[in-house]
């Protein structure tokens, strides 16, 4: 890449913002709105129609379901936690076992993922964010993640 080529990455990221993640492809995944009791939420279309988000002190969570659709046949699923370090230091771990007892401590969102299977191994990454000294040269210009990332849930895909 452009930004490492020229030495531009900032060493550490000046963001603020610190995050980690962990990350994998799964099926089996129930839909949402079957694992909580019906009205709960009020939702005007089922959570397993869109990508799912779920926040927590010092993170988030995703759910993307591939088969979002009636005529969808993907079965997979993409599933990540992003979390602070320093609420969350990465445990001594496999990732999928971090990722189980993590989702332990919440009984909303457990049951969603009792008897789903990650078809991917699960990866699991140090800091998230990054950052650029420059962005405009002669001849080339970074522009979006070739010149920062904050965090995932700004992406866009």
């Amino acid at each position: 890449p452009l930004a490492q080529k020229f030495g531009l990455r900032e060493e550490p990221s000046r963001l603020r913002h610190q995050s980690r993640s962990l990350f994998t492809h799964m099926v089996g995944v129930k839909p949402y709105e079957q694992t909580v009791p019906k009205g709960t939420h009020h939702n005007p279309s089922p959570w397993s129609e869109g990508t799912l988000h779920h926040m927590f002190k010092g993170g988030w969570m995703w759910v993307i379901p591939f088969d979002n659709h009636p005529r969808a046949t993907n079965p997979l699923c993409s599933v990540g936690l992003n979390l602070d370090p320093r609420i969350h230091p990465k445990p001594d771990c496999s990732p999928e076992d971090e990722f189980r007892a993590f989702i332990a401590k919440y009984p909303d969102i457990a049951p969603q993922f009792e008897g789903a299977v990650a078809t991917r191994d699960w990866v699991s990454t140090g800091r998230l964010q990054y950052s650029s000294k420059q962005t405009i040269g002669y001849r080339w210009c970074l522009t979006s993640h070739a010149a920062g990332f904050v965090d995932a849930l700004f992406s866009r895909g």
